[in-house]
């Protein structure tokens, strides 16, 4: 059944100017109509709606959409946007039922209502193609996850004792679900990490100790190991060094005389021309500067008092 207005496009056509033979068709009629909006310049759209109401037939409510007493939201922002209605369709049409069929029949309706919608899919700007269905879907996840984040940080400015009340309960709550899916975990070896010999309960302690100087001082000595090459470290002040050069420097430094012990001195003077000697330690050193130091030290005092 086709109501078309006579006139121009764009204009709004009056209520005497319909095609009253095809009103008088659908006086008793439910159905399922189309409406076309047009605007110069942009594609037409189409809006898809039924009457299913056993007291008013299908004319009653587009004759309502018509002056204006009732507008769907989709009508009324086509309209705001200049859109002007051209053609009203009634696609399909039957008898106002008996209430007693109403259950039976309005589903019935509804479901070609909506299988209308979807061939005329133009009113929301898209069609219902799969890929393009999937893109939309996609789209609708990001913005929802977005708006998700936002209000998390709102709230975490405006109000942070509600998220931390609401943490505490959670936390709460999940505790002893939480102790045994550590315990699992350690006992299962999950967050195991071989190279440093630690077993973490969770993911955030495995990270965290991913983030120590032991996680990278044991990472660099397996890296070396797997490339056959010795460690650059001193076992006498447990450092270790990223070049020879660096290791070179410290053996011959302060440091190194400070840290390491007396055993490990004794070793070197075996191996180094020592020419400064301190009699009451019976220790030899290499440069004077470090013989001062020495002299200086708590080794000096107590290793001169054990002698005397």
């Amino acid at each position: 059944m086709n109501w078309k207005l006579e006139g121009e496009a764009g204009e709004d056509i009056g209520k005497d100017e319909l095609r009253w033979e095809s009103f008088r068709i659908c006086y008793v009629q439910d159905g399922v109509y189309a409406i076309i909006l047009r605007k110069a310049g942009y594609l037409p759209l189409v809006y898809i709606g039924s009457g299913t109401s056993v007291y008013r037939d299908v004319g009653t409510r587009i004759y309502k959409y018509k002056i204006r007493v009732l507008t769907p939201e989709k009508l009324k922002e086509a309209y705001d946007k200049g859109y002007k209605r051209t053609r009203i369709v009634v696609l399909a049409y039957y008898a106002i039922p008996e209430a007693s069929q109403v259950p039976f029949i309005r589903p019935a309706i509804l479901a070609l209502e909506a299988a209308f919608s979807g061939i005329f899919w133009a009113i929301f700007n898209g069609i219902l193609a799969p890929d393009q269905l999937a893109e939309i879907a996609a789209i609708n996840r990001e913005k929802q996850l977005a708006y998700g984040r936002e209000y998390s940080r709102t709230l975490r400015k405006t109000k942070p004792e509600v998220v931390r009340a609401r943490t505490r309960r959670a936390n709460k709550l999940q505790a002893p679900k939480t102790e045994a899916r550590q315990q699992e975990a350690i006992a299962n070896g999950t967050y195991r990490y071989d190279v440093c010999g630690v077993n973490c309960r969770d993911a955030a302690s495995l990270v965290i100790h991913n983030k120590t100087p032991r996680h990278a001082r044991k990472v660099a000595e397996a890296a070396q190991a797997a490339e056959g090459k010795t460690p650059l470290y001193c076992t006498d002040c447990k450092l270790q060094f990223k070049y020879p050069s660096a290791l070179k420097v410290h053996l011959k430094s302060k440091t190194h005389f400070r840290l390491s012990t007396r055993e490990s001195l004794s070793r070197r003077q075996r191996t180094l021309d020592y020419r400064h000697h301190c009699k009451a330690c019976n220790l030899k050193f290499p440069w004077a500067s470090a013989l001062r130091y020495h002299l200086r030290s708590e080794d000096h005092r107590r290793l001169s008092s054990q002698r005397n």
